[in-house]
């Protein structure tokens, strides 16, 4: 290990020390030797030091380098006048050389915080002063190491969202087709690849490999996603058959125990896939639904026997959401015909909304004045329909709108007003109240209470 590198790993080594004094000289030293010439190549070098340094001080390394570019690489007035000196050209074009290919050889913590690194780079430098980039992704992506696969399709997708919402210049058309006349094939190539290695990984019980190869998944097809953002050019179109086949494959993919998440409000990777899955699809609802139309009949499918086995867990939440999106987009196309039977709204009513529509926990929430815009929503909704509501159902309600009066907000203490009103005003067929004067008598005294705190509200 040279001098220099060796230095500054002590250096580093001491920023992750347990005596905060020890932490503050060393990074006192670490902001003096910053301004050295070479110190973003020398920081680099600790980084990939391997096994002769502890893990603790090459992620440290690793953390300074991202921050070095964050701050350095194209520096701001604030941070010039702060003495943020400019990374120099030449220093810039070794950075740029030995990037990718470290980057990919790390462990995935440090790999992570050398993917932001390079993602800020590309933001200013792609592809203008980095046309070597994609090139060598495309190289590094010809193998069979799931690890590197990912972290190459991680590298790619932080490059490529900057094609999101943006409109079709004529600079922007130019750069987008020569990414995808570079990175469009290949990109297929390894999801192809990828997807054909799942089922044998599962049946082996090779549950960390096949994490990974489900978060690959996802990635390239926010890949596709960005690549498409600004429309659909003709190469794209010739893949799309195929691209297709295997969005249809991920949707019918059955759920693994061995990529559950414990924790129910974690997204699990497989529902992360087919949220991305739903996505494509919904966006070329948007952009290109004259080249979908073949495609539709089979994902409307698709998607609705998704949405009727999505749980309650938060952890959905965004697979929910997605799937719900497409759905919403086709009804409201030249489409729309595809759910006009009444037996197929009947099914669309009893199997997606309703299991979906969740109101209680927020009219029920004991702190009033916590997200009010969704308390807001839920009285709303519980007040439009309340007459479907049965006497129990009305009746059990009205505690939590009561308490609801006393709530800051004033689109909530409102709403509350107008929901008791109205669900008290209610009546039956015959003109009997829906809710006895028997039943209400105890919350009387509490709703007094409510209403006339209501009036100390400054609206």
């Amino acid at each position: 290990m040279e001098p220099a590198v060796q230095q500054l790993a002590e250096v580093f080594a001491r920023t992750v020390a347990n005596d905060r004094e020890v932490i503050k000289t060393a990074e006192e030293q670490l902001k003096s030797v910053s301004q050295q010439p070479g110190y973003g190549i020398t920081v680099l070098k600790v980084v990939a030091a391997g096994e002769a340094l502890g893990m603790d001080v090459r992620l440290a390394a690793a953390v300074t380098f991202k921050n070095l570019v964050k701050y350095r690489w194209v520096p701001t007035e604030v941070a010039q006048d702060a003495g943020a000196l400019p990374v120099p050209d030449a220093e810039k074009e070794q950075i740029r050389q030995l990037l990718t290919g470290l980057m990919l050889s790390t462990p995935p913590l440090v790999r992570a915080q050398l993917s932001e690194a390079l993602a800020i780079i590309s933001g200013h430098d792609f592809p203008m002063r980095w046309p070597g980039l994609l090139p060598e992704l495309v190289a590094r992506l010809q193998t069979d190491d799931l690890g590197v696969v990912n972290g190459v399709a991680a590298t790619a997708n932080s490059i490529f969202k900057r094609y999101r919402n943006q409109y079709g210049s004529n600079d922007l058309v130019a750069e987008l087709a020569a990414s995808q006349e570079v990175f469009a094939q290949p990109a297929l190539d390894a999801l192809v690849a990828t997807s054909k290695a799942v089922p044998a990984l599962a049946a082996a019980g090779r549950t960390e490999q096949l994490r990974t190869a489900v978060s690959t998944l996802r990635l390239l097809c926010r890949i596709f996603f960005s690549l498409n953002s600004p429309g659909l050019t003709p190469l794209m179109e010739s893949q799309l058959d195929t691209w297709m086949g295997e969005f249809h494959g991920f949707l019918a993919l059955a759920d693994a125990p061995a990529l559950a998440e414990k924790d129910p409000t974690q997204e699990a990777p497989l529902d992360g896939l087919k949220a991305a899955v739903c996505a494509n699809i919904n966006l070329f609802m948007e952009i290109a639904e004259e080249e979908f139309a073949k495609f539709l009949q089979t994902f409307v499918t698709d998607v609705w026997h998704l949405l009727t086995s999505v749980s309650g867990r938060s952890g959905q939440d965004g697979l929910a959401m997605a799937a719900t999106r497409f759905l919403t987009t086709v009804a409201r196309s030249v489409h729309h015909t595809l759910f006009a039977e009444a037996a197929v709204l009947k099914q669309i009513c009893e199997s997606i909304v309703l299991p979906n529509l969740k109101v209680l926990p927020e009219l029920q929430d004991p702190d009033v004045d916590a997200r009010p815009i969704l308390k807001a929503d839920a009285l709303k909704f519980v007040t439009v329909f309340r007459s479907q509501l049965p006497p129990a159902a009305a009746l059990a309600l009205m505690p939590s709108l009561i308490s609801l009066l006393r709530a800051e907000a004033y689109v909530v203490h409102s709403y509350a007003a107008t929901a008791v009103e109205r669900f008290l005003a209610l009546r039956e067929a015959g003109g009997r109240p829906r809710l006895a004067a028997g039943e209400v008598a105890p919350l009387a005294r509490p709703l007094l209470e409510a209403l006339f705190a209501a009036f100390k509200h400054p609206e």
